[in-house]
């Protein structure tokens, strides 16, 4: 992924007063990210009503995506084992001394699906419990939930696991404060508690404990109308007033040491990964593999090694940890390798390889080479820190590899990273390689303090690379990134503004940086896309036609990419980077009705994204004059 540009921040107030919906991924006033819709903002965009977002990888893994200065951040996937996360009266809830009125009052996010607990009239602890234990192994849990006050005004978090221990957080739901009630203790430790301010009486609040128990986890809660310092878990006993309680919504236990973006279960734990939104904007794309295993691991025994050592986390990698591992050569003459082996699909396909690399000691190239493990291969030597082809494409062992190219991008500290694509007919397997090279030659006498530090390397099926893909003992799969907003009320007259990047290598790629539509592509919509390498191109589709309402060019590669398009019944047109741009059928456009649905980076749930960020989407419910689409469109205004 290449450096990307930062927008100038948008001063003012609101710096979009009459937009129907905004969403400013890089931050409007050099702040956090910016969001509104019916006229309301927020620095959360999963607060905007109608979000949906599908996409990350499987629980326990993550991928990662670019930020402006290079480096890259890691967003990991998240699990809520909480069953029946907002219907706390379903029998998958154990009642302790404890009835539940269900849908009692509105919800956090608004709507009529949080319960009641009210106490028994008997002497003892009042509360709920899952009623059964997930066995998620010696881990480091968080357990939340939504809690309000109504005739209790004290609530207290648990998660036990089990063997009569755990750790408990007590809630003050007048000031929000949160304590440990109940902290270390038999297998468990390091126990904190927070809680944050929800709005409209409720608080979320969590509490953390590390243990070492594997047999299974349990999340618990109960109620009490004055705080209490005692009690064997941290909980109180106390003779109940029937009726009397706190409403309760919105639980979740995960792994972590802090509470992520709430996820609603019903019978199953669920899954999901949060939108991968840095300051260089909102990442779109397609699903890959890495089919690499132990991507980050390069001294386990996956990885082949001939005349090198490895020796794990040294150097501080391009997402700022310290898990990047040396490489180094050792003091005989040989070819110095590293390798890993993985199957392939049918021929013929297109692999990319990655690699992030630093040099230390001698300056050495790199050379890097996609084989079948036998007898062909394609590879290039390069050098790390300035991009420069010492050799490559060569190939070797005949037919097999073809097409390859080599692109080489400086990301943060100090790292290279380096992608070599190539096609093989060879159906068999496929083999990433990484060797010190001494100018273009491969076999020397190593020194000992001289090598590379590696860190991630992928192997995935495509014609360019995407963001890394990390993996342990199998091949991790990232689902293609979906987000959109469903549920707006958009007039046929209507203005859609986008600035957003695609990757060079890319470009070719047909996805859209955004679309207006009634739910899909080709129904009632408007959108904006990167239609080839220099090419953007605006489209309006009525219920009974097509038009090309804009064609804009931009350079090959382009990093920052403007473009306005209007659609107004015999009145398109748009502009790219300042320039009016108008399509070849600009004066026959018959404006969409319908449309409800804005995706980003995409045309619909089963397009191909854009491959690229993007950075802000406005849409204004008039047609803008052809200088409106100039102005908004000019390098440094939006």
């Amino acid at each position: 992924m290449p450096f990307v540009t930062r927008l100038p921040a948008l001063t003012g107030a609101d710096p979009y007063p009459d937009a129907l919906l905004a969403l400013d991924f890089v931050g409007a006033r050099r702040g956090p990210q910016y969001y509104k819709s019916g006229g309301v903002t927020t620095a959360d965009i999963t607060r905007i009503p109608g979000w949906t977002y599908t996409g990350g990888t499987p629980a326990g893994t993550g991928s990662y995506a670019p930020k402006a200065d290079g480096s890259l951040q890691f967003f990991p996937s998240v699990t809520n084992y909480a069953f029946q996360s907002q219907t706390i009266d379903n029998a998958g809830w154990t009642k302790l001394a404890t009835t539940v009125t269900a849908n009692a009052t509105a919800a956090p996010d608004g709507t009529l699906t949080a319960d009641k607990l009210e106490d028994t009239a008997t002497t003892n602890s009042h509360g709920v419990a899952e009623a059964s234990f997930g066995s998620y192994g010696a881990n480091t849990y968080t357990g939340s939930v939504y809690v309000k006050a109504a005739e209790y005004g004290f609530a207290f978090i648990w998660i036990d696991s089990g063997s009569g221990d755990g750790v408990t957080a007590q809630i003050n739901l007048s000031s929000g404060a949160a304590t440990m009630s109940r902290g270390a203790g038999g297998t468990w430790t390091s126990p904190s508690a927070t809680s944050v301010n929800a709005g409209n009486g409720w608080w979320r609040v969590a509490v953390t404990g590390t243990t070492t128990l594997t047999a299974g986890v349990q999340l618990r809660v109960f109620q009490a109308p004055t705080a209490f310092t005692t009690g064997s878990y941290g909980t109180p006993s106390y003779a109940g007033t029937a009726g009397s309680g706190i409403y309760l919504w919105g639980a979740q236990l995960e792994l972590g040491s802090t509470a992520s973006t709430y996820i609603p279960t019903t019978t199953a734990a669920v899954t999901v990964a949060p939108p991968r939104i840095t300051d260089a904007g909102y990442l779109a794309e397609e699903a890959r593999t890495n089919l690499l295993t132990y991507s980050q691991q390069f001294d386990n025994a996956a990885w082949t090694k001939t005349a090198v050592t490895v020796t794990a986390n040294q150097a501080v990698a391009p997402d700022g940890t310290l898990t990047a591992d040396a490489l180094t050569e050792t003091a005989v003459t040989s070819q110095h390798v590293l390798m890993n082996f993985t199957s392939k699909a049918a021929s013929p396909i297109t692999y990319t390889a990655t690699w992030y690399v630093k040099q230390f000691g001698t300056a050495r190239n790199a050379k890097v080479t996609i084989s079948d493990g036998g007898g062909a291969g394609a590879d290039y030597i390069v050098n790390p820190v300035t991009g420069a082809v010492a050799s490559g494409p060569t190939y070797y062992g005949g037919v097999p590899f073809t097409a390859a190219t080599v692109v080489v991008t400086q990301v943060a500290n100090g790292f290279a990273k380096i992608d070599i694509t190539a096609t093989t007919n060879s159906n068999t397997t496929v083999v990433a390689i990484l060797q010190p090279a001494s100018g273009t030659t491969l076999s020397y006498l190593g020194a000992t303090d001289t090598g590379f530090y590696v860190w991630q390397a992928d192997l995935q099926a495509g014609s360019f690379a995407t963001s890394p893909i990390p993996t342990t003992s199998v091949a991790v799969t990232r689902s293609a990134d979906v987000g959109y907003i469903s549920g707006l009320t958009v007039p046929s007259a209507v203005s859609l503004l986008v600035n957003f990047s695609r990757p060079a290598a890319a470009a070719t790629n047909f996805g859209g940086a955004v679309s207006l539509n009634a739910g899909a592509a080709n129904v009632n919509e408007i959108y904006i896309t990167r239609h080839s390498s220099t090419a953007v191109r605006g489209y309006v589709i009525s219920a009974s036609s097509t038009k090309e309402a804009m064609v804009g060019t931009v350079s090959a590669g382009q990093d920052s990419v403007s473009a306005a398009l209007r659609s107004e019944t015999s009145n398109g047109n748009g502009a790219v980077g300042g320039v009016l741009s108008p399509g070849s059928q600009t004066a026959t456009v018959v404006a969409p009705i319908g449309a409800n649905t804005l995706f980003v980076g995409l045309r619909d749930a089963s397009s191909a994204p854009n491959n690229g960020v993007v950075r802000r989407i406005v849409i204004y419910p008039r047609a803008m004059s052809n200088s409106e689409l100039q102005a908004v469109t000019t390098a440094g205004a939006y």
